[in-house]
């Protein structure tokens, strides 16, 4: 047959028409973007319902699990933390006020930022040295209210901080490396710094069979807590400040005896006295000079060597040293029941009775006169320390200077009713302070100014006022009824007590028991 002139509908390979094609794709085209339009509006929805929790707890004052505030261990730490954050939201303002074009205003939050950022470098520094609570101090006392006052801190002399230095590594012989457990029945907790023995030489071998004998004991079950704990007990006998001061001097003995190539345990005469000569030379203060010495001497003894710090030749070499270095005494000045009373006057009136500043000023200082008492007895004070009685109060001084043992002493104050009554302005501090039913709260510690209730209060640390910030209060307090605090220090208090008392006739004996 032929073809037809009339072309019927076209069919493509499949068989199917051209409008049945574009009619099959268009079905399918439009179920597919149903579908992804069902996505994006469930995943809108979503977002939406979760937006609005969140903004509901916000408007509630609640705070998701995950997002409570954290809780900083230490305090330096989460100071620094609020203000990192606060230099956060600087930078974000800064950000913003770029992006607007408002030049002038930046460079000012620039400039105000570099103020910010200065001072907390100064406060920092401050910190190091003396503490948090002496920065908080410092910033609340209305008498440290600019950012110089930070300057008025003294200069310690590191010569004469505490160094803790750990001697764990401390001779050669891994026979040594022990470390000293307690005795059960010992009240006392395990020194932090545990000494080792040093590995003698063969000529030593019979000074060395002390120590030897000792480690072989302690494979005794029933000996290992007592010989394991003989080290600590030779420890107690030194103050933990001595401790801490032996191990770093004998360290740095031990430091320069190996960069010169000779021994230090045991150390030849000729050695330590070249050593204590170069020292000389170096122009060490008279302090630092013993300390080496009596450090050497001590490691000696400890360790059953021949001592060469008791030879003569030492002692001479000592002796010149000291007379060397030896400097004219300029000793404070006492202070005199007159200065006292000017002192009280003026921080114990009436608009000052109930300024904790005040009041710790007049009860600390007249504590430290009457009681004829150290920096260190009346800065370790604690409330159960006190005990007060009809006509007197009573004073327990745990550890003393001369107390070597720790035996303990009392001091008794008497009440004497008139405007510089001890007994009267020590009830007053304890009560303002809120401390008198926390018997091992320390009585005098920094202070801080409260905002929210205006006034100062205690720091919830326990922990004693420092030695730098009683002197500092006890200069401004003479500077501030017009006497040269260059004359007086904190011993001022405890000799003028003691000038006052024998002047008045009291004798040497009774004298001798009160001070201690």
């Amino acid at each position: 047959m032929a073809d037809s002139d009339e072309n019927p509908m076209e069919c493509n390979e499949f068989g199917l028409s051209n409008e049945e094609t574009v009619s099959l794709f268009s079905a399918s085209l439009n179920k597919a973007l149903e579908k992804q339009s069902n996505v994006i509006v469930s995943t809108i929805t979503g977002l939406t319902e979760q937006l609005g929790k969140s903004i509901a707890l916000k408007s509630a004052g609640h705070v998701p699990e995950s997002r409570k505030t954290f809780e900083f261990k230490h305090e330096g730490h989460k100071i620094q933390f609020a203000f990192n954050q606060d230099r956060l939201s600087k930078l974000s303002e800064i950000e913003v006020l770029i992006q607007e074009g408002d030049f002038t205003k930046t460079a000012a939050v620039i400039a105000e930022e570099k103020t910010v950022l200065q001072q907390r470098n100064k406060i920092l520094k401050i910190a190091d040295r003396h503490g948090w609570d002496t920065v908080h101090e410092y910033l609340d006392d209305p008498l440290a209210d600019n950012t110089e006052d930070a300057a008025k801190l003294r200069y310690v002399d590191s010569s004469s901080k505490e160094i803790v230095v750990d001697v764990s590594t401390v001779g050669k012989s891994d026979t040594w490396l022990e470390t000293v457990p307690t005795l059960k029945d010992s009240p006392s907790p395990p020194c932090q710094h545990q000494l080792q023995v040093e590995p003698l030489s063969n000529e030593n071998s019979e000074m060395r069979s002390v120590w030897t004998e000792i480690q072989e004991m302690k494979k005794d079950n029933r000996l290992y807590l007592a010989a394991s704990d003989i080290q600590h007990i030779i420890r107690k006998g030194k103050s933990d400040s001595s401790n801490k001061m032996y191990d770093a001097y004998f360290k740095k003995f031990r430091t320069w005896c190996s960069d010169h190539g000779v021994s230090y345990l045991p150390a030849a005469v000729s050695t330590v006295a070249v050593f204590l000569s170069s020292l000389v030379q170096q122009s060490v203060s008279e302090s630092v000079l013993s300390a080496y010495f009596y450090s050497i001497k001590w490691f000696h003894d400890f360790n059953v060597c021949a001592n060469p710090c008791d030879t003569k030749i030492l002692h001479m070499v000592m002796e010149g040293g000291k007379r060397i270095f030896s400097k004219p005494i300029q000793k404070k000045e006492p202070i005199t029941p007159e200065i006292l009373e000017q002192i009280i006057s003026k921080y114990g009136d009436d608009s000052r009775k109930n300024n904790l500043l005040s009041v710790r000023v007049c009860a600390m200082f007249l504590m430290g006169f009457v009681g004829f008492l150290r920096f260190h007895e009346l800065a370790n004070l604690r409330v159960r320390n006190i005990s007060f009685h009809d006509f007197y109060m009573r004073l327990h001084i745990e550890s003393s200077k001369t107390d070597v043992y720790r035996r303990g002493n009392d001091v008794l104050i008497a009440s004497t009713g008139n405007a510089t009554c001890p007994v009267f302005w020590t009830k007053h501090y304890l009560q303002l302070a809120e401390i008198s039913e926390k018997p091992d709260d320390f009585v005098f510690r920094s202070v801080r100014y409260f905002k929210s209730g205006k006034c100062h209060r205690l720091c919830s640390i326990n922990k004693p006022i420092s030695y730098t910030r009683a002197r500092e209060i006890l200069l401004d307090s003479l500077s501030f009824i017009g006497l040269d605090p260059k004359l007086f220090g904190l011993h001022s208090l405890r000799s003028g007590g003691a000038t006052s008392a024998a002047s008045c006739g009291v004798n040497d004996r009774l004298l001798k028991i009160h001070g201690r």
